[in-house]
């Protein structure tokens, strides 16, 4: 019992009434090109690259390889630094409550002045608002 469960075996069902030496070694032969294509089949379907889903960490973003760039902030001023932010990136994506005269509102003013993508999380109700730019 051991040998068989170590052992891979083969059982081949054979119908008719002749079976030659030659189509038996056709059908073996046959047999084995289909495992062979099932096998490749599935070792590219493992080397595909798999493109992930749902919560990611910001260190698998970056081995995304998906334009991660750093960028070098010498303002120590806040508004300064969220401007030099917008100005690098193509959508601003914001969490913010409203109010305008708050830094956050000052940031979301500015993206729409240069016409940045806009998304907009309220903190609260997590609605989502999107607006569209033109870069």
């Amino acid at each position: 019992m051991q040998e068989e469960v170590e052992n891979k075996t083969l059982t081949l069902m054979v119908n008719g009434t002749r079976l030659t030496g030659r189509m038996f070694k056709a059908a073996i032969s046959k047999y084995m090109a289909h495992r062979r294509e099932v096998k490749h089949q599935k070792q590219q379907k493992r080397d595909s690259p798999v493109i992930p889903h749902g919560k990611q960490t910001v260190k698998q973003l970056i081995g995304q390889n998906q334009g991660v760039s750093n960028i070098e902030i010498n303002d120590p001023s806040m508004i300064d630094r969220n401007h030099q932010l917008v100005e690098a990136a193509g959508l601003l994506l914001a969490v913010f409550n409203g109010v305008r005269r708050s830094g956050t509102g000052a940031t979301v003013n500015y993206a729409r002045k240069l016409k940045r993508g806009i998304v907009i999380i309220h903190p609260i109700s997590m609605d989502i608002t999107r607006i569209q730019g033109g870069r």
